[in-house]
């Protein structure tokens, strides 16, 4: 397998290509603004959704370009025809690397490396439990790039490893990369030890990730805990979070941020993060989700206690080390035990959140780990 090769006096340039908003997935702006700051000029290139207001944030070294805005999720032929062709004008001149992480941006990674002869790099956030199911041509670009990427990225071992038993592709192109937020992210949080207990949330809306019980054992302490969420309703899920409100009596929902760091800033004062995977499911991704989830390290960078789900991988990485506590999310007398729990020892909570906060500045940060590729760029 052949190293990317940077052995150039010009400045690198790097093309990010994926074709569901990227703006909504934190590997992508962290692995871009990385590359920026490292000296890159970066390109992202983006298949915006009205009414989705979350973006990736320009600087003097990353640059946006979007196409037309998609009505709805759906990527219509019209849609990826004007991707296609968006990804040819960018491929023009001098281009040391194409960045692809989504399986409908792998046709438009294709392409990007063969106009440019740039080297390219695939990265899988969700993989396909039945790729069966996807859409021919994307399935057909998907199983190519396998074949042709330097690189392949998984945020978690076990999802990489599915995949290569699937794909059959060479193994020794698998990097590990965890979704981790970057160093400048942690935020110093000073939580009280009086007045209400804050919990919070950020991330996608919907009833598995944030369950409706959450909201019924929130209002059984009758203001002695508060719950904060921040992020957007799932499809599927709209109109959800006003339910949610009205359950939970004492409850904000601070509707959907254009910038990741409003996230941050949503979550000073918080106590407890809320992290919950369903206990079973054949999804491959929720299987495998240690890792993947940018939410459970996102709540330790802003120095929060993390409440996660009572799995086996889970205990073992966040919850025996001391970073989380754990609970059966779909139990609600064990979702109340456990937040009680938080209710009544104030005191030690800001001492954890301190020590998740280091985790984060000295091992689970998104330099660290994205190492894994700048290292052989």
């Amino acid at each position: 397998m052949q190293e990317l090769n940077t052995h150039r006096s010009r400045t690198k340039r790097a093309l990010f290509l994926q074709v569901t908003e990227p703006g909504a997935y934190p590997p992508i702006i962290n692995a871009s603004h990385i590359l920026a700051q490292m000296g890159w000029q970066v390109d992202v290139l983006s298949a915006p959704l009205a009414n989705h207001c979350m973006r990736v944030q320009a600087s003097a070294r990353l640059r946006l370009h979007e196409i037309s805005l998609r009505p709805d999720f759906r990527i219509r032929p019209i849609d990826y025809g004007r991707y296609l062709l968006a990804t040819a004008r960018l491929a023009r001149g001098s281009l040391d690397l194409v960045y692809a992480s989504d399986p409908a941006a792998a046709l438009p990674g294709l392409l990007a490396a063969r106009l440019s002869g740039a080297r390219l790099v695939y990265h899988e956030h969700d993989s396909p439990t039945h790729p069966e199911h996807l859409n021919r041509l994307v399935r057909y670009g998907r199983q190519r790039i396998f074949n042709r990427a330097d690189y392949i990225v998984f945020p978690n071992a076990r999802r990489g490893e599915y995949v290569q038993a699937q794909s059959h592709f060479d193994p020794a192109k698998i990097l590990t990369i965890w979704n981790t937020p970057r160093t400048q992210e942690s935020v110093k949080n000073v939580a009280l030890e009086t007045g209400p207990l804050v919990v919070y949330y950020h991330g996608s809306i919907n009833p598995e990730r944030l369950p409706m019980r959450v909201a019924a054992v929130v209002a059984r302490f009758g203001g002695a805990i508060k719950i904060r969420v921040a992020g957007y309703e799932s499809p599927g899920a709209r109109g959800y979070m006003k339910e949610f409100v009205r359950c939970a009596g004492y409850a904000e929902y601070l509707g959907e941020v254009e910038e990741r760091s409003a996230l941050f800033e949503m979550a000073k004062g918080a106590h407890v993060g809320l992290c919950f995977m369903p206990m079973q499911s054949s999804d491959i991704n929720m299987q495998a989700m240690t890792g993947a989830s940018n939410k459970v390290f996102d709540y330790m960078a802003a120095g929060m206690n993390v409440l996660v789900s009572a799995l086996a991988d889970w205990q073992s990485m966040f919850v025996e080390p001391g970073f989380a506590r754990s609970c059966n999310p779909e139990h609600e007398e064990e979702l109340s035990q456990a937040l009680n729990w938080y209710l009544h020892h104030r005191a030690d909570l800001a001492q954890i959140g301190a020590k998740n906060r280091q985790q984060i500045a000295q091992f689970w940060n998104y330099e660290r780990c994205f190492a894994a590729l700048t290292d052989r760029l």
